[in-house]
């Protein structure tokens, strides 16, 4: 089980190999804006959980987690990533 930065961490860099294969030309999920919103915000989070200066939990960014289950496979491999990052931030 990985901590919150972990899993924020592998978020982050499978993110970027998606954006990689969008350049190419062979995204499989989203697009590249989404993608670069959501790379932002897990930045943020990082640099909040790396600084020890997380907000309380009613001012955490949220939504990805919304956004991903509304609209992504059910089977993506980066949103179950992605989800679990969120999560693991949530509850810390």
């Amino acid at each position: 089980m990985q901590d919150p930065l972990s899993s924020v961490v592998a978020a982050i860099e499978a993110i970027d190999a998606e954006l990689g294969a969008h350049e190419a030309g062979r995204g499989h999920v989203s697009n590249t804006r989404q993608l670069e919103k959501f790379r932002a915000t897990l930045e943020s989070i990082k640099l909040q959980i790396e600084s020890g200066a997380v907000p309380p939990r009613a001012e955490r960014p949220t939504g990805i987690g919304r956004v991903i289950a509304d609209s992504w496979p059910f089977d993506s491999e980066l949103g179950a990533l992605i989800l679990e990052a969120e999560q693991r931030y949530l509850r810390m």
